[in-house]
């Protein structure tokens, strides 16, 4: 049985792969096809898709998690349910968008709506694979997703390089990876149809909704935190330093958050299991030394982003955005780090302890400190001030989930965890000096540390096993 669950998350580790690639595809590779106005229009046309989806389909999606397979003496949804479920937030992700670009906020609003009605989709498809724990179809929507975007950037980019063309490659490649799941549906219901001799009640559309619209109230926040500073920095500060600070951001931002969410996608199922099995201060100490595992493996690349940002960004990004704005990547890498602490560590204890409406609590505080925040620090630093912005929201959404996560009594800090993390630092920081001497050196420096850094991970990572062992 541990063989299996062991297996299936690695499973699942490796089909998030494609999904991860996606957000990365469009900084590194789209932000080459365009001129920096041009993907700085891009950059807000993505931002819009990013919330739109979070906001419209993210109840579907939460729902489709948990309710694809069934809840108590219920089948799941039919395929045209969750169908006639998608096409609900059509219209008012189209008005949105014309109603934003009237405004100034986007450009090429129907484009832009297109993308984000198809990738929302292609989102709740996957979604519903992985309610039916089928990583296998998880992992081929999401290749699917990304050879399209690629293949359809690199077309029209040939052909029409400005941002509604990329848009329309966006919204194609997600379409395409909707066809799949959608086909092998229907033929699997229509099997079950001619096998099932006696009716069963299925997951109807508004019990998806019912289920689910609490939860993008939180994606939705998230979202809107992580996002929404392009909109701000465009209409504050115009498109071209949008596209620089677009790329920087959201660059660091994609090498960290995803990372922790695959890294922790098991720990919540596997602490309701040990709660059932041995009680909830067992799988508390499940969290505690999971969580710290998963984010000591990202700190690496968090301190080298930190310490050597425009090392790293010379060597991923074109030019004219690696050598502006030092500090962009390493506030946006701390934000995106500080919500990661929120994901693995916090929110599993607010799921066992049957409090998870605080976890939108959580993202709401974070929102509105952002919001607060964001235009005053932006008019008196520039990108950077925005950048900041977003680090102190997650901040303030970590420092709310830790303290009601912690108030049923004291949580499991890992002495061991916090003292390699600032070993870590430690490695870091001499690194940075010695760069400071050799900087035609620094790129292959922080190569050098990352390697020592997890080195000191893999022993941490063997102690604590032996010791669970012993």
């Amino acid at each position: 049985m541990a063989k299996s669950s062991a297996h299936l998350r690695r499973l699942y580790l490796l089909s998030h792969l494609p999904h991860m690639l996606i957000g990365i595809l469009v900084v590194l590779y789209f932000s080459r096809l365009l001129v920096p106005a041009e993907f700085g229009k891009f950059a807000r046309s993505y931002a819009y898709i990013n919330v739109s989806g979070a906001l419209m389909y993210g109840w579907l999606q939460m729902s489709l998690v948990r309710l694809a397979s069934g809840h108590g003496d219920m089948v799941g949804p039919r395929i045209t349910t969750v169908i006639r479920a998608m096409l609900w937030p059509v219209l008012p992700c189209f008005s949105l968008a014309y109603i934003l670009s009237y405004v100034g906020a986007i450009f090429y609003p129907f484009a832009t709506a297109m993308a984000s009605v198809f990738l929302a989709c292609s989102v709740c498809l996957a979604q519903m694979a992985r309610g039916k724990n089928n990583p296998y179809l998880y992992a081929t929507i999401g290749a699917v997703r990304l050879l399209g975007v690629l293949v359809g950037a690199w077309i029209v980019g040939s052909v029409s390089p400005q941002a509604d063309s990329l848009l329309y490659a966006l919204g194609g490649g997600a379409l395409l990876s909707c066809l799949l799941p959608v086909l092998s549906e229907c033929c699997r219901a229509r099997t079950a149809r001619l096998l099932s001799k006696t009716p069963s009640s299925e997951v109807s559309a508004k019990e998806l909704f019912r289920y689910g619209y609490v939860a993008s109230i939180s994606i939705g926040a998230v979202m809107l935190m992580i996002h929404g500073d392009r909109f701000v920095v465009g209409m504050m500060l115009g498109n071209e330093a949008a596209a620089s600070y677009t790329a920087q951001s959201e660059l660091a931002r994609q090498l960290i958050y995803p990372v922790v969410s695959a890294l922790s996608v098991s720990i919540v199922p596997t602490a309701l299991m040990i709660d059932r099995q041995s009680g909830s201060r067992v799988a508390k100490l499940f969290i505690a030394r999971s969580s710290a595992n998963t984010l000591l493996c990202v700190a690496p690349i968090l301190l080298n982003l930190v310490f050597f940002p425009t090392s790293i960004l010379s060597a991923l990004l074109p030019e004219q955005y690696a050598y502006s704005n030092a500090w962009v990547s390493p506030l946006a890498a701390t934000g995106a780090y500080l919500l990661g602490c929120r994901l693995a560590r916090c929110d599993p204890v607010l799921h066992l302890d049957l409090r998870a409406s605080h976890i939108g609590y959580s993202a709401l505080l974070g929102l509105v400190a952002w919001a607060v925040l964001v235009y005053p620090l932006t008019f008196v630093l520039g990108v950077e001030g925005c950048a900041l912005a977003g680090m102190l929201g997650s901040a303030i959404s970590l420092s709310y989930s830790a303290l009601i996560s912690r108030s049923n009594g004291p949580g499991s800090i890992n002495i061991v965890g916090c003292g390699t993390f600032c070993l870590m630092f430690l490695i870091a920081l001499c690194a940075k000096y010695i760069a400071s001497l050799r900087p035609q050196l620094a790129l292959v420096i922080a190569m050098v540390s990352a390697i020592v850094m997890y080195l000191a991970l893999s022993f941490y990572l063997w102690a604590t096993r032996n010791g669970d062992h012993s």
